[in-house]
């Protein structure tokens, strides 16, 4: 929930409001730099050192493809993964603009192959 607020902030609602299969080239890039904004925001907070460097790392995917350091499984901490899951399952739990939200039980059979 916290990074979908801090991005938000920062005006890339209209990007996060857009199917992520519809996102033009220059928008996925845009999107792709909320991950550093919400570190540059949390890390000027004292004593979240740690959740920035969690936080930005939430996209990123034990296979290397994720963003925005394409870190894999081996550059990734277990807090690391467990946000990037976390993130995941909270983005399926609520209802964007282009779908409903999913339920627990569908969340976690999409995630979880």
């Amino acid at each position: 929930m916290v990074l979908l607020f801090l991005s938000q902030i920062i005006s890339f609602s209209h990007i996060l409001d857009t199917n992520f299969d519809f996102l033009d080239e220059n928008e996925f890039e845009i999107m792709k730099t909320y991950p550093y904004y919400t570190k540059k925001i949390l890390a000027n907070l004292m004593g979240f050192n740690d959740i920035s460097n969690w936080a930005s790392r939430a996209q990123e995917r034990v296979d290397g493809q994720g963003y925005p350091y394409k870190f894999s499984g081996k550059d990734l901490s277990l807090k690391d993964r467990l946000m990037a899951v976390l993130n995941v399952y909270q983005s399926l739990t609520i209802k964007k603009s282009y779908r409903n939200k999913y339920n627990h039980r569908t969340s976690r059979k999409g995630y979880i192959r």
